[in-house]
């Protein structure tokens, strides 16, 4: 007599299992393995046919990320070219200083869409993370040591990661230090 199962619906549970002989178990059919394989077949060429749209369509939004990005950087473009027309014809230094700071602003504007942030140094205490120090400068004021004290690239973050950390100059206070 069988008793209750300890799991029910176990297909593992010993006591669920049929209870014939191995002599009388069934035979395997011929039939359901060839079903079997094909459906093995067809799931695998479903699944390449998706990872083949899934690469399809990725290549697709690149291609438009791509498009939206240069889109956005032409008028840049065409205000350099039109800075460097001006620069060949005038002698006015600071009408050129204008246009390029203009220029320059609307780069920044054409690319902040995307996440980029310019990222200040100065004044702040040095971070490896953040800083790349290009030269160490001697200060006299104790508050500056370990403070970059001047930047000659700013660091740019995207989505609050740094894809470029600043290279900048580091404060080192003379007081404290053997001679």
């Amino acid at each position: 007599m069988a008793s209750e199962p300890k799991y029910p619906g176990n297909p593992f549970d010993s006591e669920t299992t049929d209870e014939r002989p191995a002599s009388q178990a069934p035979e395997p059919n011929a039939n359901t393995r060839t079903v079997d394989v094909e459906t093995l077949r067809q799931a695998l060429a479903e699944l390449e046919d998706a990872k083949q749209r899934l690469r399809r369509d990725n290549e697709r939004e690149l291609a438009g990320l791509r498009s939206r990005v240069l889109d956005g950087l032409l008028p840049v473009l065409d205000n350099l070219e039109r800075s460097i027309t001006a620069a060949e014809s005038s002698r006015n230094v600071q009408a050129l200083l204008d246009g390029m700071k203009l220029v320059h602003g609307q780069f920044l504007a054409a690319l902040a869409p995307y996440g980029l942030e310019r990222v200040s140094a100065v004044g702040s205490r040095f971070d490896p993370a953040v800083h790349d120090a290009v030269a160490i400068i001697p200060v006299a004021d104790p508050t500056q040591d370990g403070v970059v004290v001047a930047e000659t690239e700013p660091a740019y973050r995207v989505g609050g990661r740094v894809i470029r950390p600043a290279k900048v100059q580091v404060g080192r206070s003379r007081a404290g230090t053997p001679n």
